[in-house]
Parts: structure tokens; C-alpha cells; sequence
């Protein structure tokens, strides 16, 4: 969780308190006018609420097809820095998604499968290949990506942790995004762009360390 996000959240909180003060005061006060007012604010400030929740949500929501994502991925400039502070210094691994519904990956950081923060888990570093099998599921009204994982192999580091099925979260723009999860007490992303992503674009659909609803299974 990043320092806007914890701020955005406590001030909408706070609002939505102060916007119910209001209300209850207004109603036992009998100054139903002052009442009507406060109702339009409060119904007002969440309308507000949930168009910047709805313009500042980085995940796909509304369609995505298979032939979308089929491709090669490789870390993004965000996540390379977030992940160098870790000890990582190897970022030529990619992922790989089929048009049969096949998918490899070679040299991925070890948190992108099994899941832990290495700045505050007891993980450390490695590398991870797999094959395996890929598909779209549609969870909790976010499109994600299920791998189901092979034949993994760790290099420079350990098995413990190890998932066999991982979900990425697909990310909004053209080309796709995919995003990787890791905890630290909320869920941060590790965004991977598609291998030849036009530099005009790169970036744009980079994510910050935002927390979000995402499930490691």
C-alpha cells in the first residue's frame, strides 16, 4: 500500500463520517431544509467517490479475449525497480501464453509465483521456469488469468513457497498488461508488458504499489 493510497482512503472515510454527522445533527435538529441539503451533499460526495474510484481502477473490467493476450511478456521499468530493492538483478526472464491454451515461462522472479514480499518474508531470491496450461476467468468482476504450472524449476533459490496455480490480473490499455501479485499486508502488483510494447505506450499502464483484490490460490 503506498502512502496516496492510504490517504485517499482516510479521506474518504472521513468525509463519508462527516456527511453522516451532518445528517444525524440536521435530522435531530428538526431543520429539515439543512437536512435536504446535507442529503444532496452526501449523496453528491459519493457519486464523487466512486467516479474517481471508477477513473483511478487500473484492472480490466469489461471484456477480454484470448487472442488479446496471447503473447510474450517481460518485466516492466516499475517492477524492475521495485524488485532491485529486493536483491533481484536478473530481468530477462519472460511468460509466454499460446493460442492452444499453453504457457512458459523462463528465469521469473521466485515472488511472482510464490507470492511474499522478499522485503519483509523470510523468501529469498531464485528464479523460476515452468510450463503449464493458461486461461481467462472473470473474479469478483476483474478479469484475470489463471496459470496452472508444470514442470517448475528454481534456480538460485528454493521450492519452499512454491504455488502450482498462480492468477494474474489483466491490466486496462492496449496492448494488455498482466500483473503479478505479491504481499506485503495488501496486495502489490508487478506489471509485465507485452515483449515489443511501442515506448509511446510504455508506461501507461504501468501500476504503483496500490493495494487491490486479488487472490493467490
Amino acid at each position: 500500500m503506498n502512502i496516496f493510497s492510504l490517504v485517499f482512503g482516510l479521506l474518504t472515510i472521513g468525509g463519508v463520517v462527516y456527511c453522516l454527522g451532518r445528517l444525524l445533527i440536521s435530522m435531530a435538529t428538526g431543520n429539515w431544509r439543512r437536512t435536504l441539503k446535507v442529503w444532496a451533499a452526501f449523496f453528491g460526495s459519493l457519486a464523487l467517490i466512486c467516479l474517481l474510484l471508477w477513473l483511478g481502477d487500473p484492472y480490466e473490467r469489461t471484456s477480454v479475449t484470448s487472442p488479446e493476450l496471447v503473447g510474450t511478456y517481460r518485466i516492466s521499468e516499475a517492477a524492475k525497480q521495485r524488485l532491485s530493492i529486493t536483491g533481484y538483478s536478473d530481468f530477462t526472464g519472460t511468460l509466454t501464453l499460446n493460442h492452444n491454451g499453453a504457457c512458459s515461462a523462463t528465469r521469473l522472479p521466485a515472488c511472482c509465483v510464490h507470492g511474499g514480499d522478499e522485503s519483509h518474508s523470510h523468501f529469498r531470491g531464485g528464479y523460476v521456469s515452468f510450463n503449464g496450461t493458461w486461461e481467462i476467468e472473470h473474479v469478483s468482476d476483474v478479469f484475470k488469468v489463471r496459470l496452472e504450472l508444470r514442470n517448475l524449476t528454481v534456480d538460485e533459490g528454493s521450492r519452499e513457497g512454491m504455488y502450482d496455480s498462480i492468477t494474474l490480473t489483466v491490466v486496462k490499455g492496449q496492448p494488455r498488461c498482466l500483473a503479478f501479485s505479491i504481499f506485503n499486508g495488501d496486495f502489490d502488483d508487478l506489471v509485465y508488458e507485452p515483449q515489443g510494447m511501442d515506448d509511446s505506450k510504455r508506461g501507461s499502464s504501468l501500476l504503483p504499489e496500490v493495494p487491490r483484490e486479488s487472490s493467490l490460490q
